[in-house]
């Protein structure tokens, strides 16, 4: 009677460099209303990020969201990265009699391991059911900092609306909703 052990499987032996890369990332474009020059809003952006607690690196602000996944924001770009690899499963688990007729032990290499067509299919199908729930959570991932972007962009609206308003003229008042968000501007043209 053969004895049964657990063997690690590390992800870098089943995926392609290309598949490890991009696993766990996700990057999106955003929009921005151009109420001012673009250079402006992205000044305006990098502003708020700064003051709501984001980081600077390299042009980019950063931030690590509350399920410890890593936002970066590029302004100028236009763009958001998702980066959540890191509470990834950096690997999957078998057992050594699903594997093959070797002698396995513990301290077996799993690189030098032969699966027989079986076993492949295990792997595949526990590697779609990994990458399935992996996406669920980057999904979750990419709204929540999707929802972030909005509310810094709503801020930048709201100091770029006036500072659009002081080019066409002489500002009379400035009355904000809290309600809704909305803000009306009175000018005095000259």
């Amino acid at each position: 009677m053969s004895k049964s052990y657990l063997v690690r499987l590390p992800l870098e032996l089943l995926l392609t460099p290309g598949q490890m890369a991009r696993r766990g990332r996700l990057e999106m474009g955003f929009d921005v209303l151009n109420i001012l020059p673009p250079e402006r809003m992205a000044e305006l952006l990098s502003e708020v990020l700064r003051n709501s607690g984001w980081k600077e690196a390299n042009g980019k602000w950063v931030k690590r969201s509350a399920e410890l996944g890593i936002w970066t924001i590029d302004p100028v770009g236009r763009t958001i990265e998702i980066d959540a690899s890191g509470w990834l499963a950096q690997g999957i688990s078998l057992n050594s009699v699903e594997l093959s007729d070797q002698n396995i032990g513990q301290n077996t290499d799993p690189a030098a391991i032969k699966m027989s067509e079986t076993t492949k299919v295990t792997i595949q199908s526990i590697l779609q059911g990994l990458e399935n729930s992996e996406k669920d959570l980057i999904v979750r991932e990419a709204v929540r900092a999707r929802q972030a972007v909005a509310e810094a962009l709503k801020d930048v609206y709201r100091q770029a609306l006036p500072e659009k308003a002081k080019g066409l003229g002489n500002i009379v008042s400035v009355n904000e909703t809290s309600e809704n968000g909305s803000m009306r501007i009175r000018i005095e043209l000259t």
